[in-house]
């Protein structure tokens, strides 16, 4: 969809908004966007598969009829009544895709048969069977990536067939916007990605405080991106460990891949299992192959299995959930992403336990990270102030710290910092400081960092030269020196900003006020006297007479000001 295309179908959403709030209705349209994209890709896939079979299947192939192609080839048989290429097709989609779609299942048969006048099945009936065909066959990465649909939700409608007409409603909406960009817009292969993230925007937008869950602003994204990969050449993974819709991930990929480098694998953790799921459909939409991506649902700060614990990472970047509650209790001194920090973070707050985790799991040497993080781990004190000092001093991890504007994310206002971390700092001692906390434009409600914003937080990163009132770099022992502070105040002395008036015209605006004051007791006065009532006000008649009324009142001050002191 485009832009245009994706603000019609939100103007749909809220005309035909029931009984669910309309971010609800992100686990039918993004699914079915999913399912749509990947349904035309099998069919495009399998035609050219077999438009040089020299049959009936080949020619129709050839004369464009993808759909009856791919048909007749599932279903061809020999003399022997065995299939011949139903196998080959499986293992065909397999390899490219991670999932199969049945050819009785694409989009377009879902259309022909369960809506409209010819309709020959329920669409709830139908799309059940699609769903159970395409986790048959789908590759473990895919698997569960449509139980996200809620078949049975009342809040479609009051009743079975209110139900039944919505969702065919909503999947025919969003078939026929995804047929006209997918087929308009192949040279572009992010397109449909790009819909994606944007309709994912809409949905967070209208979710109040959930919507930070599963969403990190584009722009915002963007920055943390670069920060991440600034010096990345290549990176053999990339990883998430709080991945929500998966935007930062493919944003950290598309970072590096712009400059012409190699990205091998995405790693993603998301504990919320539906929101996993949105990420998985992200990655298709965005063209990662599914040998190429892993999204798990799992808590990040649970105990690890061995096969994380031997991972690690040539870069990171997350947006944590702020304040989180956790177990802090003393068996998490024993596991080693925790261990070497004289302290745990608070029960309450987990907000450095996620940076230690991120630590823990970058590439010895190698590794980049941004984690965007509330500000009070900046300051707080205590076991937080320890966790700072083994960051900076012991680990020597800590390469920037980058303050933002406030009222950046759905469903909180509250300002953030990015963290720039790596492993590669032996010959650093230093932390550079930016504040960024005035770098935004008004959008609406909320603030957003445009292209020169970014770039211009970028650049500073990348040069590392104090810029006053802006960034500087700070050593290490004066960081020491503040107990391992890091506010921004205590690093970079922010710009007063002192308005300069003209006295002149604020003396002839208070002589002004003071005529027109005058003016109105006099006035109040005789309208009294009218009926017989004692004057209320003292009055000074000079300035009252001056008044005649609020035009030329500053026209009569300017006049009395011009008069010279003397006569000729």
């Amino acid at each position: 969809m485009s832009t245009q295309n994706v603000n019609s179908l939100w103007s749909l959403l809220n005309k035909i908004r029931g009984q669910m709030d309309t971010n609800e209705y992100k686990n039918y349209i993004l699914p079915f966007l999913f399912y749509d994209v990947a349904s035309f890709k099998v069919v495009d896939l399998m035609k050219d598969e077999l438009k040089d079979e020299d049959n009936e299947i080949g020619e129709a192939a050839r004369q464009g009829n993808g759909i009856k192609a791919y048909g007749n080839a599932w279903e061809a048989k020999n003399e022997d009544g065995e299939l011949i290429y139903r196998e080959d097709l499986i293992d065909i989609q397999k390899e490219k895709f991670g999932f199969v779609i049945n050819p009785y299942y694409t989009v377009e048969m879902i259309m022909a048969k369960a809506s409209g006048p010819s309709a020959t099945k329920y669409f709830i009936d139908y799309f059940s069977e699609a769903r159970a065909e395409f986790e048959k066959y789908c590759s473990n990465g895919f698997k569960n990536t449509l139980d996200v649909v809620n078949l049975d939700n009342k809040g479609l409608g009051n009743t079975e067939e209110d139900v039944e007409q919505m969702l065919t409603k909503l999947f025919n909406y969003t078939a026929d916007l995804a047929r006209k960009d997918y087929f308009e817009s192949k040279s572009n292969k992010d397109a449909l990605g790009d819909d994606y993230e944007e309709l994912m925007g809409y949905f967070a937008a209208s979710a109040g405080k959930k919507g930070g869950e599963f969403y990190t602003p584009q722009e915002v994204s963007e920055l943390v991106a670069k920060l991440a990969t600034f010096e990345v050449e290549n990176a053999k993974s990339v990883c998430d460990p709080t991945c929500g819709s998966g935007a930062l991930l493919i944003k950290a990929a598309e970072e590096i891949s712009k400059h012409g480098g190699i990205v091998g694998y995405l790693y993603g953790q998301e504990l919320n299992a539906n929101t996993s799921r949105l990420a998985k459909m992200n990655m298709c939409l965005h063209d990662v192959s599914t040998e190429n991506f892993e999204i798990v649902s799992r808590d990040t700060l649970a105990t690890e299995e061995d096969w994380m614990q031997e991972r690690d990472f040539d870069v990171t970047v997350a947006n944590p959930p702020y304040a989180l509650e956790w177990d802090n209790g003393d068996h998490r001194y024993s596991d080693e992403r925790f261990a070497g920090y004289n302290a745990l973070a608070p029960k309450g707050n987990a907000d450095l336990a996620f940076v230690q985790h991120i630590i823990y799991h970058m590439k010895e040497n190698v590794g980049h990270a941004a984690v965007l993080l509330p500000l009070g781990v900046l300051f707080r004190g205590n076991a937080e102030q320890a966790i700072r000092q083994a960051i900076i001093e012991t680990k020597n991890v800590l390469d920037a710290v980058v303050v933002l504007p406030s009222n950046l994310f759905y469903g909180t206002g509250i300002p953030v910092c990015c963290l720039v971390l790596r492993k590669d700092r032996a010959d650093r001692d230093d932390v550079f400081f930016i504040d960024a906390s005035n770098e935004f434009v008004k959008d609406g409600k909320k603030n957003k960092l445009k292209d020169e914003n970014i770039n211009k937080i970028y650049e500073a990163y990348t040069k590392r030269e104090d810029v006053e009132h802006f960034c500087r770099r700070v050593s290490r022992k004066e960081i020491e020196s503040n107990n391992w502070n890091l506010s921004m105040s205590l690093y970079v002395q922010a710009e007063r900003n002192v308005e300069e008036h003209d006295l002149g015209a604020l003396f002839k605006e208070l002589d002004a006020l003071e005529i027109k004051s005058e003016g109105l007791k006099k006035k109040i006065n005789s309208q009294l006297g009218l009926f017989g009532v004692t004057e209320r006000f003292r009055v000074n008649d000079e300035l009252a007479n001056k008044w005649v009324d609020d035009t030329q009142v500053i026209e009569k001050v300017q006049e009395e000001e011009d008069k010279p002191d003397f006569d000729f």
